[in-house]
């Protein structure tokens, strides 16, 4: 069968287990301002070592998700103050969340078609419901991961199922971005809008325009987090040295 290890260059689990942590503490599995059990716990809850927990962690805290108190524990934080974006780990899961919204402005549009296509109209009502549930519980940012998620479960192709099922262990890596880059704005009025449109499409029996505003929803996403990288992190010019910071701008290696 086929298999995509994404992380190419680092060890794979550290950042996976990184990405399911923060899924949780979107789906609220670790509420904000609640600490995070203790090391032995965590390493028997997901089944891996204490260092790969340990490195795990560091990659939370470097992207502001959470704060470590030597003798008290982690604890989840509310929004990122700053994320610490010098370190190679931080830059490259910069660099595959990008990849992977310019992968789904590509691609997402027919595969959700054929997906949808290929389930029929109960199923295509179904999907609409559960969207329009987590609208009316004012949690549209989830709406990416119900779409994805769809797609991983239904879609007939096993190739495209992995692939999106990659993607969307790189999803959670756009969370602590948006949060800085939304901040004192709610996730949910942010996307609410865009998503109510795309599920009115379905509801009426329009899988062509409604797979085709998932296209413009990624496309939007993935161009607005381009340009906040590139105002929020200085560029290393030719001699790798960096950019001279502007007044006003966060220090190197920091949003």
């Amino acid at each position: 069968p086929f298999c995509w290890d994404v992380f190419r260059s680092r060890p794979q689990r550290r950042y996976s287990l990184a990405s399911r942590i923060i899924r949780e503490i979107i789906h609220g599995s670790y509420p904000a301002g609640s600490y995070l059990p203790s090391l032995p716990h965590m390493a028997d809850r997901y089944g891996v070592g204490m260092n790969t927990i340990r490195r795990a962690l560091d990659i939370l805290e470097d992207l502001g998700m959470t704060r470590s108190y030597h003798g008290k524990g982690t604890i989840v934080c509310t929004e990122p103050e700053k994320i610490e974006a010098a370190g190679r780990e931080i830059r490259e899961g910069i660099e595959l969340y990008q990849e992977s919204l310019q992968l789904l402005a590509l691609t997402i549009s027919q595969v959700l078609l054929y997906t949808l296509r290929a389930e029929g109209e109960e199923v295509q009502k179904r999907l609409g419901e559960s969207f329009s549930w987590y609208l009316q519980e004012g949690k549209g940012y989830l709406c990416f991961e119900i779409c994805i998620t769809f797609i991983v479960e239904k879609c007939p192709l096993a190739l495209v199922r992995e692939c999106y099922q990659k993607i969307r262990e790189l999803l959670p890596w756009g969370y602590p971005f948006s949060l800085l880059r939304m901040k004192g704005k709610s996730l949910h009025s942010v996307y609410a809008g865009c998503t109510e449109q795309a599920v009115e499409y379905l509801k009426n029996g329009r899988p062509e325009e409604f797979a085709d505003s998932w296209r413009r929803i990624v496309e939007t996403e993935e161009s607005q987090f381009r340009a906040f990288i590139r105002d929020s992190f200085p560029v290393p010019d030719p001699h790798g040295a960096m950019e001279r910071q502007a007044p006003g701008q966060p220090a190197p290696g920091t949003i």
